[in-house]
C-alpha cells in the first residue's frame, strides 16, 4: 500500500498547477459532456477525471508491469490495507469491514443477508435503487 501511494503521490497529477475555480475545474476534471450541467449530484458519484487517471494509471502501470504478481499477492495485501485503514478510521474491527462498488450494493448485501420472516417491516426512506 506505502508503494501505490508513493506512486501516486509522485505521479504527474502533483506536478500541475490546479485549475481555477468555476468553468475550467469542470470542463478539465470532470468528463459531463460538451453542454451538459449536472444538477444531481446524489444519486451518482462523480469522480474528478484527474483523480480517476492518476489512479487508473498508476494501477494500471502496477498491473501491466507483472499481472500474475499483481492478482496473485499484491492485490489480496492492498485490499487487506485499505480494510485496515477504514476499520482503524471507523472505530470498526477490520472483519467488519466490507468495500463495496456503491451503496447500492452495500444495502443489498446487508438486507439479503437478514433472515425475513413473515410480518417482518421494513422501514425505509425512498430510494430506487434497491432490488
Amino acid at each position: 500500500m506505502a508503494k501505490l501511494i508513493n506512486d501516486l503521490a509522485n505521479s504527474e497529477l502533483y506536478k500541475q498547477e490546479p485549475p481555477r475555480f468555476g468553468r475550467e475545474v469542470r470542463e478539465q476534471c470532470f468528463a459531463f459532456t460538451p453542454g451538459y450541467i449536472n444538477l444531481n449530484n446524489g444519486v451518482h458519484l462523480k469522480r474528478l477525471r484527474c483523480q480517476f487517471q492518476t489512479l487508473s494509471e498508476v494501477l494500471n502501470e502496477r498491473i501491466e508491469a507483472n499481472p500474475d504478481l499483481f492478482h496473485r499477492l499484491d492485490y489480496q495485501q492492498i485490499l487487506v490495507d485499505v480494510r485496515n485503514e477504514v476499520a482503524e478510521f471507523i472505530g470498526a474491527n477490520v472483519d467488519e469491514v466490507v468495500l463495496v462498488p456503491n451503496a447500492t450494493t452495500g444495502v443489498n448485501t446487508v438486507l439479503r443477508n437478514f433472515t425475513w420472516q413473515k410480518g417482518d417491516t421494513l422501514v425505509s426512506c425512498e430510494y430506487s435503487g434497491l432490488d
